[in-house]
């Protein structure tokens, strides 16, 4: 659509705004059948969000939370109730590493690590 400056980021604001920027382009904001937002309150809330506030307009419309978000937030949470944190930090320091040298990924590309992919046969669900 339009990347736009906005003054304020609570849902009236951005709401009116994008109210505007459909007025703007001749649509009926009446007309909406969708909208797709991430995750934050603001966007998706119950009681005050933009979603709420362009129900309240348009009873019809459909709003889905994007799958890629909502996907990124389990593998976090996931992450932080069941990996101890000297293990994550080993992998957020080898990933910072060489994902900011293209010397260094270079020079990894012919280690073991890279040759040697790790296989999971079967997940244990005990100890």
């Amino acid at each position: 659509m339009a990347l736009i400056p906005v003054d304020r980021c609570d849902a009236s604001s951005l709401t009116e705004n994008l109210i505007d920027l459909l007025l703007k382009w001749n649509l009926k904001f009446e007309n909406l059948v969708g909208l797709g937002t991430d995750g934050a309150s603001v966007m998706c809330g119950r009681n005050h969000s933009v979603a709420k506030l362009l129900q309240d307009k348009c009873p019809n419309l459909l709003h889905l939370k994007c799958i890629a978000h909502s996907i990124d937030l389990v593998a976090k949470h996931a992450i932080k109730s069941t990996m101890p944190t000297c293990i994550e930090h080993i992998l957020k320091e080898c990933f910072n590493h060489y994902s900011h040298s293209s010397v260094r990924l270079a020079n990894c590309q012919g280690s073991w690590i890279l040759q040697q992919p790790i296989r999971v046969d079967r997940v244990s669900r005990g100890k």
